[in-house]
């Protein structure tokens, strides 16, 4: 009777785990490269860093304009305070424009 519950305990927290739990938060098994495939954006995204919290979408669209079409500039926030963290992302129409970015 004390083994039989014991393992039951063990079955049961073993079930309740999800599959990612066991695995690892991502599942070791899939391949990083095949979901940035999947998003819609890659290759057009260029990851700006040390943007001072003063600037704005206008800011970088006027000096990332040159490049190309820019479709979307994201400013992430600090959870806290609102705040901009100091980094940005330009998205450009195509890829070639956000490589020519980069160059």
């Amino acid at each position: 009777s004390r083994s039989r519950s014991g393992s039951r305990g063990r079955q049961a927290r073993r079930r309740s785990r999800s599959p990612g739990a066991r695995r690892g938060n991502r599942g070791s098994d899939e391949d990083p490269a095949r979901w940035a495939s999947e998003d819609e954006t890659y290759g057009r995204k260029v990851f700006v860093g040390n943007v001072s919290h003063d600037s704005d979408e206008r800011t970088l669209e006027d000096h990332f304009g040159k490049y190309g079409k820019i479709t979307d500039v994201f400013f992430p926030r600090d959870k806290r305070d609102g705040r901009r963290r100091g980094f940005a992302f330009v998205t450009y129409e195509t890829g070639a424009e956000a490589q020519a970015a980069i160059d």
